[in-house]
């Protein structure tokens, strides 16, 4: 197959579970990394970076990288577009600058939390039958107390 590389997303994950099984995900990754000789790339919140941190041969053999969060402007802009476009949606949805705006604060940049906030508003949209996501929906929902 020409694998030339390995990426495993929401690695942080590895921690869920007994400690046992915590050292098991540790020896898997060590093992996937001595046995393939291909690079590993690990995505995950800092819990990722505490948990192979806890095993030397790993912390020598990851670099540490904190990817930013998004701020409002034109790669947020375009990374909205996107996820509004993918939505199963039968209208358009156009978003203000201040939609925009309260998503950005309300993720607090974070990525999943982008999505699931739009996707949240298209499901909602779809029970509505308004079709759409509308920059009133998002200014909104997004100023709503969160959850617990």
């Amino acid at each position: 197959m020409d694998v030339r590389q390995i990426v495993i997303d929401e690695s942080h994950n590895m921690l869920m579970g007994t400690v046992r099984q915590q050292r098991t995900m540790l020896a898997v990754i060590r093992h996937l990394s001595n046995t393939l000789e291909i690079p590993l790339v690990l995505f995950g919140t800092q819990d990722a970076r505490e948990a192979l941190l806890h095993d030397r041969q790993l912390a020598r053999r990851f670099r540490f990288i904190d990817l930013p969060t998004w701020a409002p402007g034109e790669e947020f802009d375009a990374l909205v577009g996107g996820v509004l476009r993918s939505l199963p949606l039968r209208r358009p949805s156009v978003l203000t600058a201040r939609a925009v705006k309260a998503l950005a604060a309300h993720s607090q940049g974070v990525t999943a939390s982008v999505f699931e906030t739009l996707v949240d508003l298209g499901v909602r949209a779809i029970q509505s039958e308004e079709e759409r996501i509308t920059a009133t929906a998002v200014i909104g929902h997004t100023t709503l107390p969160a959850i617990a």
